[in-house]
């Protein structure tokens, strides 16, 4: 069973910057998923329904990453947010 370490905290408090340190210590790490699908949409209009879009591709993407680590055996793993920050910024 892999041990899972999730970062969490505000905007700008530091998550990335650990996240990268420890992956350069040889940690295995996973970056923030949002900072991807934002890359990968950044030429959609940010319309209403766009951002909706956007909150569930990170969410189940999420998702799909934590379930597939929790299949490995042994280790430990750190994430820069996870499976609840993209939750609680789906909700209203």
């Amino acid at each position: 069973m892999v041990k899972k370490i999730v970062l969490i905290g505000g905007p700008c408090s530091g998550k990335s910057a650990l996240i990268n340190r420890l992956g350069g210590l040889g940690y295995r790490v996973f970056k923030e998923m949002a900072r991807r699908i934002l890359e990968e949409r950044k030429e959609k209009a940010l319309t209403k329904e766009e951002l909706i879009e956007r909150q569930q591709i990170i969410f189940y993407r999420q998702l799909k990453r934590e379930m597939a680590v929790q299949e490995e055996a042994g280790g430990m793993v750190f994430f820069d947010r996870g499976i609840y920050d993209g939750a609680a910024y789906s909700t209203k």
